[in-house]
C-alpha cells in the first residue's frame, strides 16, 4: 500500500505516520493519497497553525517581608490563561495577583501565557528583605542555663516591638478558687498581667487552646524544650493543623515552674516573651499544660496568641535538611556528602490533614532530569512526612531534592522549595560511572519570551510509629 502526505506547503511524505513543522503560522489543506493496486482513495483536512502568545509581565524588584505587591501581566489577544509560579512554592492565575513572601530570600517569579498554540514564559526575581514593618522575621526564643538562646528560622514568626519595664516585674499569687486547674489558672495570670500594662484581657479560645496542649504534651513526652515540634512543625502551623482560622500572634513557652503565676513572671521578665504577652494586636489565647514527673523539666506551659481580625497564614510544604555525617577538618567538622549507593531519610512537613487522594512525589532533580523516588500518602506522625530511598544509583554530582503535593486528580496542589544535595561516587562500585536511573528531561527556565511555530502531528500513536523527636536538653533557670 502507498501513501503520500501533501502538508499543504509544497512539502510532502510518502510515510505511512509522518509528522511535520510549519515554518509560518496560516491555514494549511492537508491531503492524502492512499494507493494499492486496486484503486486510489484520497482524504483531506484542514490545519491551522499558530504561534505562542507574546507576553510580559510587570514586578517590583524588591519588597519588604510579608507586605502585600501586585503582579500585573500582559499578553496578545490570542492568549487564554496566564499563570503564575510565584517561586515559593505557590502559584496563582490571572491577569492581576497579589502576593506576599513569609521568608526573606531571592524568588524568581515565573509568568506562563497560554493560548491555543503554545505558551510563552517570562520571568524575573524578586527580594524579599526584613525590615521593622509588621511582618519582619520575629525568631521564637527559648532561655538556656546558660543564658543564651535557642532559635530557630520560623517562615511564619513575627516581628513585635519591644515594651520596656521599669523594673523588675513580680507576679503575686492570686486568690482563687480551690477547684481551679492549672490551665485556667495560667489564663487568669496571663490577663492579669496583661491588666497590669493597660490591657484587654483575653478570652479562652478552644483551637488555639488545642494548639497549645499538643505542644505542651510534646516536650514533655519526648523530653526537649523548644519551639520546633517532634514532628518538625512551627508554632503558626499547630495553629493552621487545629483549625484556626484566623492570624498568628505568638507563641511563649516555659518549663521547669511548678506554679503558673511563676511562668507568666518568668515571660513577662523576658523580652521577647514579654513582647508576646503584651502585644497589643493579639485578641484570642489558648493556654495548656502538662505534668510529667519522668520528664527532664517536669511541668511544661505553653500560651498560643491569635488575632481574630488578621488572615490565617497560608500553608507550606517545608523540607526538612537531610542531616549528614560528619569529619574533622582542621579541628572543624565538615559534612561528609553521600556516596551516589547510599539510602537517605527524606522528611518534610504538611500542615494539614491530607484527603483521600491527595499523594506526595518525591524526586531527585538533577543534570539527567528527574528521577522519582517515592509516592507517600500517610504522615510519619502528625505533620511529618517522610520516605526511605533504597540504595539507588546516580551519577555523582550535584542534586536537588523536592516534593511536590497533588490531589485526587493529579493537579498541582503545593510544592516544597528544592534542596541541594551531593553525591559523591562509590568506590566499591566496579564501574566508576554507573548508569544513571531513567529520567525525564528537565527544562532549563526562561526568562525571555519564545516564539516557536507549533509542530502539528498529522497521526498521533497512543503509545508510624513517630521517629524519634530531637532531643534539646538545655533546661532554664526559673
Amino acid at each position: 500500500m502507498l501513501h503520500r502526505w501533501d502538508f499543504g506547503d509544497g512539502t510532502s511524505s510518502t510515510e505511512a505516520n509522518p509528522s511535520h513543522d510549519y515554518a509560518a503560522p496560516g491555514i494549511y489543506r492537508v491531503q492524502l493519497s492512499v494507493s494499492n493496486r486496486l484503486k486510489t482513495s484520497e482524504a483531506f483536512t484542514l490545519v491551522q497553525v499558530g504561534l505562542p502568545p507574546v507576553a510580559d509581565m510587570v514586578v517590583t524588584e524588591s519588597v519588604p517581608l510579608d507586605a502585600e505587591f501586585i503582579g500585573e501581566a500582559f499578553g496578545d489577544d490570542t492568549v487564554t490563561e496566564f499563570i503564575w509560579d510565584m517561586g515559593d512554592g505557590r502559584f496563582q492565575s490571572g491577569q492581576q495577583v497579589s502576593h506576599r513572601y513569609q521568608r526573606t530570600d531571592n524568588y524568581y517569579v515565573r509568568l506562563t501565557a497560554v493560548n491555543q498554540y503554545g505558551s510563552t514564559e517570562v520571568g524575573q526575581w524578586i527580594y524579599a528583605e526584613a525590615t521593622m514593618a509588621a511582618g519582619a522575621i520575629y525568631l521564637p526564643y527559648v532561655a538556656n542555663n546558660a543564658g543564651g538562646t535557642i532559635a530557630a528560622g520560623d517562615p511564619f514568626a513575627l516581628d513585635l516591638p519591644a515594651v520596656a519595664l521599669d523594673a523588675p516585674f513580680v507576679m503575686e499569687p492570686m486568690t482563687l478558687p480551690d477547684n481551679m486547674s492549672e490551665v485556667e489558672q495560667l489564663l487568669a495570670y496571663i490577663n492579669e498581667a496583661r491588666r497590669q500594662f493597660d490591657l484587654p484581657p483575653l478570652p479562652y479560645v478552644l483551637e488555639l487552646g488545642m494548639a497549645a496542649q499538643q505542644h505542651a504534651t510534646d516536650m514533655a513526652n519526648y523530653g526537649y524544650t523548644a519551639h520546633t515540634g517532634a514532628d518538625g512543625s512551627h508554632p503558626a502551623e499547630r495553629l493552621i493543623w487545629h483549625n484556626y482560622t484566623a492570624g498568628y500572634a505568638g507563641e511563649a513557652t516555659a518549663w521547669g515552674f511548678q506554679h503558673a503565676y511563676e511562668a507568666v513572671e518568668f515571660w513577662i521578665n523576658s523580652p521577647p516573651h514579654r513582647r508576646i504577652l503584651l502585644n497589643e494586636g493579639a485578641t484570642d489565647l489558648g493556654v495548656a499544660f502538662t505534668v510529667k514527673y519522668d520528664a527532664p523539666n517536669v511541668w511544661y506551659w505553653t500560651a498560643e496568641f491569635g488575632n481574630r481580625y488578621a488572615v490565617a497564614d497560608a500553608s507550606l510544604l517545608r523540607l526538612q535538611p537531610i542531616p549528614l555525617q560528619t569529619e574533622l577538618v582542621d579541628a572543624v567538622a565538615v559534612p561528609i556528602n553521600p556516596m551516589v549507593t547510599a539510602p537517605l531519610a527524606y522528611r518534610w512537613t504538611w500542615p494539614q490533614a491530607l484527603p483521600a487522594g491527595y499523594a506526595f512525589t518525591l524526586s531527585l532533580l538533577g543534570g539527567t532530569g528527574e528521577i522519582e523516588l517515592a509516592t507517600v500518602t500517610e504522615p510519619l506522625f502528625d505533620m511529618l512526612y517522610g520516605a526511605e530511598s533504597d540504595a539507588i544509583v546516580v551519577l555523582p554530582g550535584d542534586y536537588l531534592w523536592q516534593v511536590t503535593l497533588r490531589d485526587e486528580n493529579g493537579r498541582f496542589v503545593a510544592a516544597g522549595q528544592p534542596l541541594p544535595i551531593t553525591f559523591v561516587a562509590d568506590p566499591s562500585l566496579v564501574t566508576p560511572t554507573p548508569e544513571p536511573l531513567v529520567a525525564s528531561p528537565t527544562p532549563l527556565p526562561s526568562i525571555t519570551p519564545t516564539a516557536t511555530p507549533t509542530t502539528v502531528p498529522i497521526v498521533i500513536t497512543s503509545t508510624p510509629q513517630p521517629p524519634p523527636p530531637p532531643v534539646v536538653t538545655t533546661t532554664p533557670v526559673p
